[in-house]
């Protein structure tokens, strides 16, 4: 069996993942419950939410494995989940910490 490593930090970016998936599926409903205003907008939205979600599965999959560029991407992503005041600022506190403080490498 593999040996995975950093496995809260791993479930931290499965959380974001979740969290911008159920923000997509709001944006998605709002969009049909009060008609496509602007269809360029709803696109470039969904586009970006769905690169988001990849993005920090991937992420969580480089974390697993302890990689140096798994740290260097945890904690570029990281900075911008600090933004998302105030769920996104906890959660990413929390990241910073496993980030750069109880990193455990391959």
């Amino acid at each position: 069996m593999l040996n995975l490593k950093n496995k809260y930090l791993s479930y931290l970016h499965i959380l974001v993942a979740v969290i911008v998936a159920m923000d997509t599926f709001y944006l998605i409903y709002l969009s049909i419950s009060n008609g496509v205003q602007d269809a360029a907008y709803l696109t470039g939205g969904l586009v970006g939410k769905l690169c988001l979600i990849v993005i920090h599965y991937m992420c969580s999959r480089e974390v697993q494995h302890g990689s140096t560029i798994g740290r260097i991407a945890s904690i570029f992503f990281t900075l911008f989940v600090l933004a998302a005041f105030p769920i996104g600022t906890v959660i990413g506190i929390f990241m910073l910490f496993f980030s750069i403080f109880k990193w455990e490498q391959n």
